[in-house]
C-alpha cells in the first residue's frame, strides 16, 4: 500500500477501539454503527451488517431491510461504486457485505495507488468495477477493465495497481457457519 492509508476500515474488528462493552463482538461489519449485546441474538451474536445503523443482538436491526440478520434473507447492495469514493492520492475501502460464506469490500483508488503484494488466508475474488487495474499474482500479470475478474487461491501472493482511477470489488470465500 502507498503512503496514504484506507480511509475507512476493512477486515478488522478496529470499529471497537478498545471499548470494554464491544471487546468480545465479533460482528466484524466494519464502517459507522455501533453493536448491541442487550439481548439474546437470534443469529449467533453475528451481525450479518450491510449499510448504516446500528445492530442489536436481540434480532433487532436498525438499518432495515438491509440486515440479513436470518439465515434465510438475501442480502442487496444496489449501487457498488456509490459505496465508495475516489480521493487524491488515496485507497479507500468499505465493507459492503458481511454474511455467512463470503465478505465483500469496495475499493477506490486514485492512479498509482496500490496494494502492496500480500496474500490472503481465503481465496478471492476480484472485479473492477469502474477504471483500469494491474493485477500481479504468482508468476501472472494481468490489466483489469469493468467487466473482468480474476480468481485468488489460499496463500497466492498477489499486488493490485490502479493505472487511472479505479473502483474494484474484492469477495472473500469464508467457511459458511453453522
Amino acid at each position: 500500500m502507498s503512503e496514504a492509508t484506507m480511509s475507512e476500515e476493512t477486515m478488522s474488528d478496529e470499529h471497537m477501539n478498545g471499548d470494554p462493552e464491544h471487546e468480545e463482538c465479533q460482528c466484524g461489519h466494519g464502517g459507522e454503527g455501533h453493536c448491541h449485546h442487550d439481548g439474546e441474538s437470534k443469529h449467533d451474536g453475528e451481525c450479518k451488517r450491510v449499510g448504516e445503523g446500528e445492530c442489536h443482538h436481540d434480532g433487532h436491526c436498525e438499518h432495515g431491510s438491509q440486515c440479513a440478520a436470518e439465515t434465510l434473507e438475501m442480502g442487496c447492495v444496489e449501487d457498488l461504486t456509490g459505496m465508495v469514493s475516489i480521493q487524491e492520492h488515496a485507497t479507500v475501502s468499505r465493507t459492503v457485505m458481511h454474511q455467512a460464506g463470503g465478505n465483500v469490500v469496495v475499493f477506490s483508488f486514485d492512479t498509482g495507488e496500490e496494494l502492496s503484494e500480500h496474500t490472503a488466508a481465503m481465496p478471492v475474488f476480484v472485479q473492477v468495477l469502474k477504471g483500469r487495474i494491474h493485477i500481479h499474482g504468482g508468476d501472472k500479470n494481468v490489466e483489469l477493465v469493468p467487466g473482468g475478474m480474476v480468481y485468488f487461491p489460499t496463500r497466492l501472493p498477489h499486488a493490485v495497481k490502479a493505472l487511472e482511477p479505479s473502483i474494484m470489488m474484492l469477495t472473500m470465500i469464508t467457511p459458511a457457519r453453522a
